[in-house]
């Protein structure tokens, strides 16, 4: 491995040796950086991982435990240290790691957001809270506990967890018994290897009234109070299914949201920034737009760029790479200038013109269940990219989640129709196939 000691270093933190880790060790690279990665303990299926990221980073880390905790970071901040290594920023992808990638960077002097602010957003019922103090939401909450559960009164009503990812434990309330549902769910919030260090006990959840209207996500890059918006996306299909909310397809930029709408709704998310003080960072913001009232209501503010393919989604829609930008806006200018190079943070408007169409869908799947057979096809268009995540003989984690088995990546021309995404959003769920053995 390269060891440059003359370089500034970058501080990756990897969970379970993935969360975009390739991709930030290159840009890293592309910056003049050195990159360094201290990923948690990963998976024995996905050991393979270990040499892969030992011999593309520059130095390389990893633990004992599937979470990465504060020793963890000040352990690996002290050794790169003794070598002489001048780390100037960290950055993580991962959610749960979003505030030790905040409380790092604190120390490190680089430009990330207060990790108060960022503790805020992350905390659901507290958010929302906040967006009702500032006039930005018209959804009622309210914090459950086991002395203080709702009575059913036959209206929607949603409930997550007060700190959450991908989906977990996130559910539609039709009046079920709910103390032993959410005994179960705090269970998996538990035991649920792959999500360790995003949940921790006492399991808290939310109640809110349920949001209508069709969902989008705008991916937004925030730097010194000035926020870009780089692409929207609008999600296709969005289902309830298997104790969880599956998000299977999305479009940038959106196909059913005039520009009048759109404008209000880049507005909308602007003022949302501001309001809760939110001046330095990467966001993907979930938002729906209720076509009867006009009114845009905030979902969740993810502190990080979104999943599946929304990254490769948003580069080809604004011509802008959103992990670039965001770790371009971590570092302080000073150490721009000493290097010699230049950002493009400052190239950036309030929101990117959109320069091409893209479509892209996530395959799901039932969990509990042991895949015995994996196909593609090519009666649907064939796709530019795609993954396959799950292998024939794979027995699915039992939990209320999304649970990922493939993501396909379709990239069109600007002047492509919302005939042609309608079609593809058909088409596509025949391209990747999965059977089930019991």
């Amino acid at each position: 491995m390269n060891k440059e000691v003359k370089r500034k270093n970058i501080l990756v933190l990897c969970h379970q040796g993935f969360s975009f880790a390739d991709d930030l060790i290159s840009q890293a690279h592309e910056c003049g950086f050195t990159a360094t990665v201290l990923t948690s303990k990963i998976r024995a299926d996905q050991s393979d991982r270990y040499h892969h990221l030992e011999l593309k980073a520059d130095f390389f880390f990893s633990t004992e435990q599937p979470a990465l905790a504060h020793a963890d970071i000040h352990l690996a901040l002290n050794t790169l240290q003794s070598r002489e290594v001048d780390t100037v920023a960290c950055i993580s992808v991962w959610e749960g790691y979003r505030l030790l990638m905040a409380e790092t960077n604190a120390t490190l002097g680089a430009c990330d957001e207060q990790p108060e602010r960022l503790a805020l957003v992350l905390d659901k019922y507290r958010l929302r809270l906040a967006l009702l103090n500032a006039h930005l939401s018209q959804t009622q909450t309210c914090l459950l506990t086991d002395q203080s559960l709702p009575t059913f009164q036959s209206r929607a009503v949603f409930i997550k967890p007060r700190w959450g990812l991908g989906s977990f434990a996130a559910f539609r309330w039709t009046g079920e018994p709910l103390k032993e549902k959410l005994a179960e769910l705090s269970k998996q919030m538990a035991t649920d290897v792959d999500y360790a260090g995003i949940f921790s006990a006492p399991y808290e959840f939310v109640a809110e009234d349920e949001i209508c209207g069709h969902e989008y996500s705008f991916e937004v890059i925030a730097a010194n109070g000035q926020p870009s918006i780089l692409a929207v996306h609008e999600k296709l299909d969005l289902d309830l299914e298997h104790g969880s909310v599956l998000e299977k397809s999305c479009a940038a930029p959106p196909i059913s949201l005039p520009d009048v709408d759109l404008r209000n709704g880049i507005e909308f998310i602007h003022a949302t920034l501001k309001a809760l003080s939110l001046r330095h960072g990467c966001y993907h913001i979930e938002a729906r737009f209720n076509t009867a009232t006009r009114k845009w209501e905030i979902i969740e503010i993810n502190p990080r760029v979104g999943g599946a393919f929304i990254v490769q989604s948003t580069r080809w829609v604004s011509g802008h790479r959103s992990l670039r930008l965001w770790l371009e806006s971590l570092v302080p200018s000073r150490t721009w200038q000493a290097l010699g190079n230049e950002n493009q943070l400052t190239t950036l408007e309030s929101y990117c013109t959109a320069k091409g169409r893209s479509y892209f869908r996530v395959y799901f799947g039932t969990p509990g269940k042991q895949i015995n057979k994996i196909a593609t096809t090519q009666s649907a268009p064939q796709p530019h990219s795609f993954r396959q995540l799950v292998k024939e003989g794979e027995l699915l984690p039992h939990s209320n989640r999304e649970i990922f088995l493939g993501q396909a990546l379709w990239l069109l021309g600007a002047t492509a129709g919302q005939d042609t995404i309608t079609e593809l959003n058909e088409k596509s769920k025949t391209f990747f196939e999965v059977g089930y053995a019991n």
